[in-house]
């Protein structure tokens, strides 16, 4: 496998580590985040695993406050399903997502105590506190997204 020829001085950048994360929770088993990824059969393409300099052609420069992100949740680290996203758009593409904006909005009008609203909305008790509290799903209002 290519990519040690360090030609790109790009070693430490946030792109360079975000590439080295993507492989490594994709092929090592040691990886704390592996069985989210490659222990789910998600790969990166040939073309990302033979050189850094692959990826950078494909992705540029990692857009300071965003990270890489997979469009598709079940699909692979490629170009064709590969972002740079904000941490609002990586939070809404979760596979473990369970709230629409829909959902945040009545979560945010709703009269009932946040035990009482979790079992039916199929969240947690926690989850709505921290909705209200705008630490989650903060750029809803209202009946949907403020922008």
């Amino acid at each position: 496998m290519g990519g040690w020829n360090r030609t790109h001085g790009m070693d430490g950048t946030p792109t360079y580590r975000s590439w080295m994360s993507m492989k490594g929770r994709c092929l090592n088993p040691r990886y704390q985040a592996y069985p989210h990824y490659g222990g789910r059969g998600i790969t990166v393409c040939g073309r990302w695993l033979e050189s850094f300099e692959n990826f950078l052609a494909d992705m540029g420069v990692m857009p300071s406050g965003r990270t890489l992100d997979r469009i598709d949740n079940d699909g692979n680290y490629e170009p064709r399903n590969c972002r740079w996203a904000t941490p609002a758009e990586q939070m809404r593409n979760r596979r473990v997502t369970k709230l629409t904006p829909e959902l945040v909005a009545l979560i945010k009008s709703s009269p009932l105590s946040s035990p009482e609203l979790a079992p039916l909305i199929g969240v947690t008790a926690r989850h709505i506190r921290k909705v209200r509290q705008g630490t989650r799903w903060r750029e809803v209002v209202g009946n949907g997204f403020t922008g």
